[in-house]
């Protein structure tokens, strides 16, 4: 029996070191074949005989699928792991089936990105035409100084494989990028409905909503069934443009006021009329996307400097009470009627008339009490001589004065004219003493 044993050991260790010599030796009497494992996704879905299965296999979806002029690849990561075995048991059909059916198939791109916001285009020249579109649709259209435009993001560039839905064109990939979406959303206006509450339910203000509808107006009555365009743009990048503009200004001419005691307080003159300068300036306007975001001064240079102008301005206090010395109201003149009986009434005034200067003058210091237009005496100026004289000058064709003023003695009041009931070109002036009409030729000479 321990023989037998013995036998049955040897016999064992004999079997054993042959299956592990033809293991790790493979030598040529041991027959072994090769299979492959493919994996979808790093997912294992079965084996098959032939890799070049898994490539036809590939090829014929790709034709298949071919409906455009661009290169297709296949967007799942297929791999094939090859195994050498004693049983070459594999399920051709069922693997390729599975493959067939989890293969996503696109197209070569490039990834134009923005940090985290991105699109897909077909080409790097596509790619570039939509960067200098996008800078030149901001880019001032008469260029006359250095511009510089840049977006708010460093664009990046990768090439890449995407479902061909997803590859935009360069117009489109403009748009989007400026508007943050493809689709623009509308609303179909209904009874009742007004252009603040369309605004708010579509998170848009009405300066929005009338921006990207410029035929709407508040004015004018919505209709129903009207189609509003209620898109929220929302620019996915900013192009930022920094312009140096250089203009001329005017520098404004300072004012200096000397004083002179012997001009009335409010009489004023020119001693030297002042004259506006010039400089060149120029200025860094920033931009993003058309809106001013800001504006730098970085140099200037006087071209003309400002002339001063001089104002005298008097000091002397205008007294309001008359001294009771009057002087006459015309630069010359003719008396044309004088005071009393004419065409069987009282003639209350003087009327003077046939001077070359039609200047009005106020006969003695005092208050204007009335300064506008009154019935048949035309344009009227009634003074307050603050003595108990009073005198009143009418058919004024202008006022140089107004209600309140104060005046002194040969101030002018306004012009002759001819307004109210004339027949002519005169002044018809009044003269009164404690309310009683007198003759102002009485007080008063030429």
């Amino acid at each position: 029996m321990y023989r037998t044993q013995v036998k049955r050991i040897l016999v064992s260790m004999f079997v054993f070191l042959t299956f592990a010599i033809g293991v790790h030796a493979e030598p040529e009497s041991v027959n072994l074949s090769t299979i492959y494992h493919v994996t979808v996704n790093d997912k294992h879905i079965g084996t098959i005989s032939d890799k070049k299965l898994v490539e036809q296999t590939m090829d014929e979806i790709i034709r298949k699928q071919k409906e455009t002029d661009q290169q297709l690849v296949p967007l799942t990561t297929v791999e094939w792991e090859p195994e050498k075995t004693f049983r070459a048991e594999t399920d051709d059909s069922n693997t390729l089936a599975i493959l067939s059916d989890n293969l996503e198939v696109g197209v070569e791109a490039v990834e134009l990105s923005f940090g985290n916001e991105r699109l897909y285009v077909s080409s790097n020249d596509d790619a570039q035409e939509v960067l200098d579109s996008l800078k030149n649709k901001y880019r001032p259209s008469e260029q006359t100084s250095k511009v510089d435009v840049q977006f708010s993001v460093k664009p990046e560039l990768t090439e890449t494989a995407v479902k061909p839905s997803e590859v935009l064109t360069a117009q489109e990939a403009i748009r989007y990028l400026t508007k943050g979406t493809l689709t623009d959303s509308f609303y179909q206006v209904k009874a009742g409905d007004v252009l603040g509450e369309i605004a708010a339910s579509n998170d848009l203000s009405i300066d929005e909503l009338k921006r990207i509808n410029p035929d709407l107006n508040e004015d004018k009555l919505l209709q129903v069934g009207q189609k509003i365009n209620v898109t929220k743009y929302r620019p996915l990048v900013d192009v930022i443009v920094k312009e140096e503009v250089t203009a001329s200004e005017k520098i404004p001419f300072k004012v200096e006021v000397e004083k002179n005691k012997e001009m009335y307080k409010g009489q004023t003159k020119i001693k030297q009329k002042g004259m506006n300068g010039e400089k060149k300036v120029t200025t860094v306007v920033t931009k993003r996307n058309n809106n001013l975001e800001s504006e730098k001064v970085i140099d200037e240079e006087v071209i003309k400097e400002p002339t001063k102008q001089v104002v005298v301005k008097g000091t002397k206090v205008v007294p309001y009470r008359g001294t009771g010395d009057f002087i006459w109201p015309t630069v010359g003149g003719v008396v044309t009627s004088p005071m009393g009986q004419r065409w069987g009434t009282i003639h209350k005034g003087t009327d003077i008339a046939g001077v070359s200067d039609r200047t009005i003058r106020a006969v003695d210091n005092g208050t204007v009490s009335f300064a506008g237009y009154s019935g048949s005496y035309g344009n009227k100026v009634v003074i307050n001589h603050n003595n108990g004289f009073k005198t009143v000058y009418a058919h004024m064709q202008s006022l140089n004065v107004s209600a309140g003023q104060t005046v002194a003695k040969g101030t002018k009041i306004g012009v002759m004219g001819t307004t109210g009931d004339s027949t002519g070109v005169h002044l018809h002036i009044e003269l009164y003493k404690n309310g009683k009409v007198k003759d102002l030729q009485d007080y008063a000479r030429q």
